[in-house]
């Protein structure tokens, strides 16, 4: 009686004291789960690094286009700062008062480069 009580208690030893044979025991349906469970974990990861693939794939030429407009946009606007300048500066000399116009004006402000006749 000691002696079964002794193998019930070793998961490795059967009731006769003998090891058990191969696919005896639900140790082989345990093990089965455990690596089924690693695959599907390991799945979970392979997904998330895929999605993380293709959110860079997509983010960074964005931030190419993106950085391209933005540098459109700077120069477009630098453009009109200096056409609102000189354009302010036009108007200030031609609708200035007579003594303090300048007198080599030989055009119009914003007229053709060609002069008069």
């Amino acid at each position: 009686v000691h002696e079964n009580a002794d193998a019930g208690s070793d998961p490795d030893v059967d009731g006769d004291g003998s090891a058990p044979a191969a696919g005896d025991g639900g140790d082989d349906k345990k093990t089965m789960t455990q690596l089924r469970a690693q695959i599907d974990q390991q799945a979970a990861d392979i997904k998330s690094l895929l999605a993380t693939v293709a959110g860079l794939a997509v983010a960074i030429p964005a931030l190419f286009g993106y950085n391209y407009i933005v540098t459109r946009i700077k120069d477009a606007t630098s453009d009109m700062h200096v056409f609102i300048d000189e354009f302010v500066t036009k108007m200030a000399e031609f609708y200035a008062e007579p003594s303090q116009r300048s007198t080599n004006f030989t055009r119009a402000p914003f007229a053709p480069s060609e002069p008069r006749k």
